[in-house]
């Protein structure tokens, strides 16, 4: 035994032997084990399978088909087990069926929907115009007719009150069906994919057939456009963006059901998950049935009772995590919860998709553009920032002209253009020691009353910033006429509203692009790659740093030296190359802009800056009416407005742009 540990020790060749075979030994042990593993998990998933029992029984019959004739009476017997313990698994669950006391209303033809969907609409009108919407601190009834559409307050929440049920009359189950590529393909006379629109209440369903009318409803439309119902669903940013590229209208409200359940403890991706996890029900998402024709006409009683279900269930499930919320808070009896709740999920997607770089070198994520999240602006901004001075400025005939900042106000005294008159530590206030041009703001209640530094949505003083109602990359190609001393659609958010509005922007921006035929994509790239001089900067930033002796990492070897060289030498067309030549390589950009590629942003300025005066009001009064619907804010100026005239106050009378310059 000792010699033969003597010859071990000498011999390299038997220790590494023995190394070999133990760890051979060691990876055999653990495959097996892995092997073992898997086929339990396989035995327990055909045991607990969720397919229907055709398709697995067609399954185990291909499969059996291959194998001998041993294996077949194995595979047969295999059959019958997972055949009787899926019927006992089906028998045992209790899946939830629609309560019988709840009307479920399947409309097929139009004018019957109309009536029906516009006697729904009404009563939630009239509970509308029984509440009051709280503007800053004000009490203004909401009113419904056309005309006051154009208002802010029509476009608010109302208050919550015992008549509306707290505000839950004013959710709606919300979802849509239609049938896969294939199916929509071969359905002839039906030019658009959504086939079925689920609306639910708590005690009726609409099941609205869309692929049986000649065009959408509009009482239907007007439910869906108005921001002051909220449509709750899963994935409901998908249903509202396949009905807007279906019928281009832009379904508002919407909230997804998976965020609120994770900010009030529900876990759950899907609705079968957060049905069972919230309401302890089980629903039953038969693919067989999900993925059906849902653009017959008749409806099969399977396909009525799963479209009803998904749409009342998920209204359920909001209401039993909106009293969770409510248990939580501090002051139940807080106002206006049930809009608190949903307000920073409105028209946000939940499912961001992962990221990858476009083909026009910007990083872009499969549903637009990539935003910056809250954090950024966090550490961006200063914590506590005061952006409004409200220092007043009066013309020598003490009329008021505008309002403006401390540094504003250093300059004119400094230049002896203006008197102080009151240096209060509250309100400054100065008079001009001229006669000015104009009057300035002067009678223009939003520019000259005091403006608060908060967020006017949610009311936060920490980390705010301005944001354009208007999204920059629009307002930029705005005639200077409307940009210049114009801060109406320059209003104040804190860092999270500011990063949930960008969020938000991406249903303005496909509506935008509809509405102007001008696509988000764009056929050319931002910037073209020079691939020779990529080659020929890199080889050189090499050879640059091996002549300084910088090269950390060892000797080149000559051959990659030579091919480095090559490199360079045939990018330059030339026989030798100098250290200028080098140092030129290193420092030129391969990436230049490509002339020919234009923003889609510019694209569609152009075609607005057409349409002249009214086109550009038109597209501004649509991002304002935006910011109203999906930010709600609580503490806005009441002076601000909608229907804001474009052109700009601030120039003398006799100056005063009578056309914008074009």
């Amino acid at each position: 035994m000792l010699k033969v540990l003597e010859i071990y020790k000498k011999s390299k060749f038997l220790r590494f032997g023995f190394l070999f075979v133990s760890c051979f030994l060691v990876i055999r042990s653990i495959q097996s084990l892995i092997n073992k593993n898997k086929n339990k998990k396989k035995d327990n998933d055909k045991l607990n399978n969720d397919e229907p029992i055709d398709d697995i029984i067609n399954k185990e019959s291909i499969e059996s088909s291959s194998s001998s004739s041993l294996n077949n009476s194995i595979d047969s017997s295999l059959d019958n087990s997972i055949d009787e313990n899926n019927n006992k698994e089906k028998k045992n669950i209790d899946w939830f069926k629609l309560p019988s006391d709840i009307k479920v209303h399947v409309l097929s033809n139009q004018e019957e929907c109309d009536l029906v969907l516009n006697e729904y609409y009404q009563s939630l009108l009239k509970k509308i115009e029984n509440s009051k919407v709280k503007v800053d601190g004000a009490d203004v009834l909401a009113n419904t007719t056309e005309s006051s559409l154009s208002s802010n307050d029509a476009l608010l929440f109302p208050n919550c009150t015992k008549e509306n049920n707290e505000g839950l009359d004013f959710i709606i189950g919300f979802d849509a069906e239609w049938s896969n590529q294939n199916q929509y393909q071969e359905c002839e006379g039906y030019p658009h994919k959504v086939a079925l629109i689920q609306l639910s209440s708590k005690t009726d369903v609409y099941l609205i057939q869309i692929s049986q009318m000649p065009t959408i409803p509009q009482s239907l439309e007007q439910i869906l456009v108005d921001p002051r119902l909220i449509k709750v669903g899963v994935a409901i940013s998908q249903d509202a963006a396949t009905i807007f590229s279906s019928f281009s209208i832009v379904t508002k409200g919407c909230v997804d059901l998976v965020p609120i359940g994770r900010l009030t403890n529900y876990q759950g991706n899907g609705l079968a998950s957060l049905a069972l996890n919230v309401l302890n029900a089980n629903i039953d998402k038969n693919n067989l049935i999900r993925c059906s024709h849902w653009e017959n006409k008749n409806l099969t009683s399977e396909q009525v009772m799963y479209a009803a279900i998904d749409a009342w269930i998920g209204r359920e499930i909001f209401e039993t995590m909106y009293y969770t919320y409510k248990s939580s808070k501090i002051d139940p009896n807080e106002p206006d919860l049930v809009f608190t709740l949903c307000r920073p999920f409105i028209n946000t997607q939940f499912k961001v998709k992962v990221k990858s770089k476009s083909t026009n070198g910007a990083s872009t994520s499969e549903n637009g553009p990539r935003v910056k999240d809250s954090s950024i602006f966090r550490r961006m901004v200063p914590d506590n920032r005061v952006l409004y001075d409200n220092c007043l400025m009066y013309s020598p005939e003490d009329v008021l002209l505008c309002s403006i900042s401390k540094k504003k106000v250093q300059w004119y005294v400094s230049r002896g253009l203006a008197d102080i008159v009151s240096g209060d530590s509250e309100q400054i206030k100065i008079k001009l020691r001229f006669k000015p041009n104009g009057e300035g703001h002067s009678g223009d209640f939003y520019y000259l009353a005091h403006k608060e530094n908060h967020c006017v949505v949610c009311g936060s003083t920490y980390k705010i910033l301005r944001h354009s109602v208007v999204p920059h990359c629009y307002r930029q190609y705005l005639p200077e006429e409307i940009k210049s001393h114009s801060s109406h659609d320059v209003l104040l958010l804190c860092c999270d509203c500011h990063a949930t509005m960008e969020k938000r922007s991406h249903i303005m921006r496909m509506m935008i692009a509809k509405q102007y035929g001008v696509p988000l994509e764009n056929d050319h790239k931002v910037y073209i790659t020079n691939s020779p001089l990529v080659k020929a900067s890199k080889a050189a930033l090499v050879l640059k740093k091996q002549i300084e002796g910088k090269n950390g990492k060892g000797q080149i070897p000559d051959s990659k030296l030579q091919e480095m060289k090559k490199e360079i030498l045939d990018y330059l067309n030339k026989e030798e190359y100098t250290t200028e030549d080098l140092d030129s390589l290193v420092s030129t950009n391969p990436k230049q802009r490509n002339d020919q590629y234009v923003p889609h942003e510019k694209k569609v300025m152009e075609k607005v800056l057409e349409l002249g005066e009214k086109g550009i009001f038109d597209f501004v009064r649509t991002w304002r009416k935006n910011f109203i619907e999906t930010a709600q804010p609580k503490h806005l100026n009441p002076h601000w407005s909608i229907d804001k005239e474009i052109l700009n106050d601030y120039k003398p009378k006799d100056q005063k742009v009578k056309q914008i310059k074009l």
